[in-house]
């Protein structure tokens, strides 16, 4: 008979937890930093497929971010960011986890960090929009700041951002310089953030400030 899995991830890893005990062995390294230190099994066979521990999954991802060379070749964004000390240890690691975890949603380091080392007093766990809203994808501009087009028809700069509570993208306006269309993109988010502000502080109350300093900061 199958065994009915949890429909939470916590669940799951607690579940994985107990009822997949080891014996103790050599614990195993991770990206030649990280420390498996695991009691029991973390990729297990469950109804007959193999069923890896989210709270190890996690782990290893941040890892794959913070000390592959071939990853952070690809993703130069995360070139120079660091784990901390403690989450070497994937058990503690996981104890931060279980009580910070939500499903669906993802591991920060910017918001209420500095945005190069993964700590439990500099991470936070966001949902999507919200790392969409502050990532966005207008980094794609070229050598322009962040919201900035040249419009060549108007032989102007546009400045364009992207609606968050309805995912449609907009044209604010076209101006004579780069910084009026970077600062017009700058006042349309700020809107933007204080319009979501219930939302974000409903995550967390420490985050909204910081939203506002990372949307002031964007180059």
């Amino acid at each position: 008979m199958n065994k009915e899995l949890p429909k939470t991830n916590r669940e799951l890893s607690v579940m994985i937890r107990r009822s997949f005990k080891r014996d103790a062995t050599i614990p195993g390294s991770v990206f030649g930093f990280g420390v498996n230190d695991s009691d029991y099994l973390v990729s297990p066979v469950i109804n007959g497929k193999q069923v890896r521990c989210p709270a190890y999954k996690s782990w290893c991802d941040m890892l794959r971010r913070a000390c592959d060379g071939k990853y952070q070749q690809k993703y130069k964004t995360y070139i120079g960011v660091t784990v901390c000390d403690e989450w070497r240890s994937f058990m503690a690691f996981r104890d931060w986890w279980l009580e910070n975890h939500v499903d669906g949603w993802h591991l920060d380091k910017d918001i209420i960090g500095n945005g190069k080392e993964y700590s439990k007093d500099k991470c936070i766990y966001v949902p999507l929009w919200l790392n969409c809203f502050l990532i966005n994808n207008e980094a794609r501009r070229g050598d322009f700041p962040l919201g900035v087009s040249f419009a060549q028809r108007h032989k102007k700069y546009a400045s364009d951002c992207r609606n968050p509570l309805t995912g449609s993208g907009f044209r604010i306006g076209y101006f004579d310089s780069t910084n009026e269309a970077h600062e017009a993109w700058v006042r349309a988010k700020i809107s933007f953030a204080y319009e979501l502000r219930p939302r974000i502080e409903a995550i967390d109350a420490r985050i909204f400030q910081r939203v506002i300093e990372v949307i002031l900061n964007a180059k």
